[in-house]
């Protein structure tokens, strides 16, 4: 399949412009916007694209129904392109990547902020169903805020990539996760390192933190161990990164 979806949100998290494209579509609720699968996958050849905006003052809490399922194949795609205008807040924490044995998978964000804009972005993704060995995958994020680069992350797993399931990398944990808190006036996290997991400054507007577990409740505990930065007061509000926890 080649899918094109698009999405613009404006203030208050009010659905602007919505295309969907299959195997991909979006539903607005109450709680925010949920990214749903209309078809199994992502498939090998499957090459899906998002674009998303949120305008000046908007306010986007973007969930998912599911995990993500990368599957056996060809080699298939998943490519987001996020810009977030002036003031704007968002927050993007969809289900988990699976990268099934023999799946050969790119994913790949490009995040735009304003200076001023509020960006809470997490990610987790899990090698192998239980019992299962991994397939390839490299993931990347990239962000720039006010327009400079702020974030270039790239995690490549799988028999493509010599060295990733030795001591230096991640042995034998098979859940890992990145959450990036990007925006002005920060403050630091009440602890920046633990038992699997630790938050980096940037050099720029945010924190990026980095966790590892064998499984997906192990990662999700260091997650929820690991805390957050500060925000500030003026985005601690209902429909902010705060007010939607």
């Amino acid at each position: 399949m080649r899918a094109d979806a698009h999405l613009r949100v404006g203030p208050g998290g009010r659905v602007e412009r919505m295309h969907d494209s299959p195997p991909v579509a979006f539903r607005p609720t109450p709680e925010g916007v949920f990214l749903v699968g209309t078809a199994g996958g992502p498939l090998g050849g499957d090459d899906v694209r998002l674009g998303v905006e949120v305008t000046p003052d908007g306010e986007l809490d973007l969930r998912s129904a599911a995990a993500t399922v990368a599957l056996a194949g060809c080699g298939s795609s998943w490519e987001v392109t996020l810009d977030a205008g002036a003031r704007s807040r968002v927050r993007w924490r969809p289900e988990p990547l699976i990268v099934t044995a023999r799946a050969r998978h790119l994913q790949r964000a490009t995040v735009r902020l304003a200076s001023d804009a509020l960006l809470d972005w997490t990610e987790v993704t899990l090698l192998g169903r239980h019992g299962e060995a991994c397939g390839d995958a490299d993931v990347r994020l990239e962000v720039d805020a006010g327009g400079r680069p702020l974030l270039r992350h790239e995690q490549v797993v799988g028999p493509g990539a010599p060295g990733w399931d030795g001591p230096a990398v991640l042995g034998k944990l098979r859940a890992t996760a990145s959450r990036l808190v990007a925006g002005a006036n920060l403050g630091p996290p009440e602890q920046v390192a633990g038992p699997g997991w630790a938050w980096f400054e940037l050099d720029g507007p945010g924190w990026l933190l980095l966790a590892a577990s064998a499984d997906l409740p192990g990662l999700r505990s260091a997650l929820a161990s690991a805390g957050s930065p500060s925000v500030p007061a003026r985005a601690a509000t209902r429909g902010g990164l705060e007010g939607r926890r």
